[in-house]
C-alpha cells in the first residue's frame, strides 16, 4: 500500500457510518488550511472518482465554486447516490472558517449546511489534517515515526509528489527525517522514466532542455538506454523483460500502478513474441482471466467434492496473480474472487452438524459463519454481470450443497420422523426435548 493508497482509504472512511441507526452522509468536507495537499490531487482523484475540489469552473477536472459543488452534490441521482460518497477538497479553508452561515465567507456558504448533512475529514482533536500528522498520527494516521523539526517537514513538503507513491512499509520501522525524503528524489532516472513513458509527447513538451538532457543522460548511465534514439516503445519492452536494472523501474511501478494509467496500454504494445517474463504483460493477465472464467463455468458443472477440488486447484494455477499490477487496476477480478471461492471449497468439505437446531445454531455462531462470509466476499469481489453469473455458478456448486444440507439437517432436528419405523433415540442430546 502507497502512502496515496493510504490516504485515499482514510478519507473515505470518514464517511463511514452505520445505516440502521444514521442517515447516508451527504458528503465528506476536506478543510485544508493551507492548501499543503493540492500537488497529489489529480493523482488522489484516479483513485476516488467521487472527488470534487473547491477552485476556478473546470467541470473536466471535477473542479468549481461552492455553488456548483453543491450543485453536484443534489443533483445525484438514485444510481450515483448509491455510489461512493462524495469528497470535497476545499484548498486554502480551515475547519473554523466555515463556521456558521453568520460568520462564514461568502463564496463559502453553499457549503455550510453540508457540514450538518456530511461528514468532515479532521484530526480527533479538529484540526485539518497535515502532512506530518497524517505520517506521525497514530490515530487516524500512518504511525510512522517522523521527526518534527521544519527542515524534515520541508523536505517532506517538496517531495509530496514522490511521497504519495511510495510504499508505507518502506517508510516504516525508522525514523524519517529529512535526508530521508530527499533521497526520494534521487533514485536515478526510475520516477521521471515512468513518468515520461506515461505521456511520452508531453512530458518532453514540458520539460526545458536542461531537464531533459539530464534525464536522457541519467538513462544511459543507469539503464544503458536513450530515450531520444530508442523511444518510448523499447523502453516499455525493457521495462516489461525487467532485466537487470529495469526490476528497480518495475518495482516502483507496480508500487502504485494507478498513477501511471497510460502505461498498459504501452506494454499491450511493447510486449515481444516470446515474452520472459509473463507477469509483466497485460495480454497474459487477460488471457489467464479468460482460462479461469471457463474453468469455473465447467466447476459449476460438477459434483460438490469434484468443484471443491477443482476450486483449490485453480487456486494454486491463478492465485498469485492477485499480486500483479493487472491485479491492484482491476483487470483480474476472478483471480480476486478465487481466494475467498477456496476458503469456501476447504470449509464446506464438512457439513455443519450438531444434534439440535440449538448446537447447530452454536456451531454457525463459532466458526461454520466463516461459509457464508467466504461465498459473499467471492461474489463481492466481482463487478460486472458477466463475472457475477461466472462466480454464481460456482458458488451453486460449492456453496448452494452446503446450504441445502445444512436446512434438511435443521428440519430433521427440529422435526424428528415419528411412528414405529423410525423411533426417536435415547440419547438425551437426541431426544425430542432437545429437539425443541
Amino acid at each position: 500500500m502507497t502512502v496515496l493508497d493510504a490516504l485515499s482509504l482514510a478519507i473515505e472512511s470518514a464517511a463511514d457510518h452505520n445505516p440502521s441507526d444514521a442517515e447516508r452522509p451527504a458528503a465528506v468536507l476536506w478543510t485544508d488550511a493551507d492548501s499543503r495537499w493540492r500537488p497529489i490531487i489529480p493523482q488522489l482523484r484516479r483513485l476516488m472518482p467521487q472527488l470534487l475540489t473547491l477552485g476556478e469552473f473546470q467541470p473536466e477536472e471535477r473542479t468549481g465554486p461552492a455553488i456548483w459543488l453543491r450543485y453536484e452534490i443534489d443533483r445525484a441521482g438514485p444510481d450515483e447516490a448509491a455510489g461512493a460518497i462524495p469528497v470535497i477538497y476545499l484548498p486554502g479553508v480551515s475547519r473554523p472558517v466555515l463556521g456558521t452561515a453568520e460568520t462564514c465567507l461568502k463564496r463559502l456558504k453553499p457549503l455550510v449546511e453540508l457540514q450538518y448533512r456530511g461528514l468532515c475529514w479532521t484530526q480527533k482533536n479538529g484540526r485539518d489534517w497535515t502532512l506530518d500528522a497524517f505520517l506521525a498520527s497514530s490515530n487516524g494516521g500512518l504511525g510512522l515515526d517522523l521527526a518534527q523539526d521544519g527542515a524534515t517537514r520541508q523536505s517532506m513538503q517538496r517531495a509530496l509528489a514522490e511521497l504519495a507513491a511510495t510504499s508505507v512499509q518502506t517508510l516504516a520501522g525508522r525514523r524519517l527525517e529529512a535526508e530521508d525524503f530527499d533521497r526520494l528524489f534521487s533514485d536515478g532516472p526510475v520516477r521521471d522514466l515512468l513518468v515520461w513513458l506515461n505521456d511520452p509527447e508531453g512530458i518532453r513538451a514540458s520539460w526545458d532542455a536542461a531537464r531533459w538532457m539530464a534525464f536522457v543522460s541519467r538513462c544511459k548511465a543507469d539503464l544503458a538506454f536513450d530515450p531520444e534514439k530508442d523511444g518510448a516503445l523499447v523502453a516499455a519492452e525493457r521495462l516489461g523483460e525487467r532485466d537487470g536494472a529495469w526490476e528497480a523501474v518495475w518495482r516502483r511501478f507496480t508500487e502504485a500502478p494507478v498513477l501511471h494509467p497510460n502505461l498498459p496500454a504501452l506494454l499491450r504494445r511493447a510486449m515481444p513474441l516470446l515474452p520472459s517474463y509473463s507477469s509483466s504483460w497485460p495480454q497474459n493477465n487477460e488471457r489467464d482471466e479468460e482460462v479461469l472464467r471457463k474453468a469455473l463455468v465447467e466447476l459449476g458443472d460438477q459434483a460438490p467434492a469434484a468443484a471443491r477440488k477443482q476450486a483449490l486447484e485453480l487456486e494454486k494455477e491463478h492465485g498469485e496473480r492477485r499480486g500483479w499490477a493487472w491485479a491492484a487496476l482491476g483487470q483480474a477480478p476472478l483471480a480476486q474472487a478465487l481466494a475467498p471461492l477456496a476458503e469456501l471449497a476447504e470449509r464446506t468439505a464438512n457439513e455443519l452438524g450438531g444434534a439440535s437446531p440449538e448446537a447447530m445454531a452454536k456451531l454457525y455462531v463459532n466458526g461454520a459463519w466463516q461459509v457464508d462470509d467466504a461465498a459473499l466476499r467471492s461474489y463481492a469481489a466481482v463487478k460486472t454481470a458477466a463475472d457475477s453469473e461466472v462466480i454464481a455458478a460456482a458458488l451453486h456448486a460449492i456453496h448452494r450443497p452446503w446450504l441445502d444440507a445444512a436446512t434438511l439437517l435443521i428440519h430433521a432436528r427440529r422435526d424428528p420422523p415419528r411412528g414405529p419405523a423410525s423411533p426417536p433415540a435415547a440419547s438425551p442430546d437426541t431426544s425430542f426435548a432437545s429437539w425443541g
